[in-house]
């Protein structure tokens, strides 16, 4: 696959890529989709300051 862009300035932007190229890409790309979402936490969740420095 090829991509050729002119930008507004005239410069022209040139890439090329294989076919394993993209699909490597298009396959860690799907398998990141796919992945669980993990949340964790390493400290419990805030409390107010105000209630906690005067007990209220």
């Amino acid at each position: 696959m090829v991509i050729d862009i002119t930008d507004a300035h005239g410069e022209r932007l040139h890439r090329e890529w294989t076919y394993e190229e993209i699909a490597t890409a298009s396959d860690r790309v799907r398998a990141e989709a796919n992945a669980p979402v993990v949340i964790t936490y390493n400290e419990p969740p805030a409390m107010d300051r105000s209630e906690h420095e005067t007990g209220e």
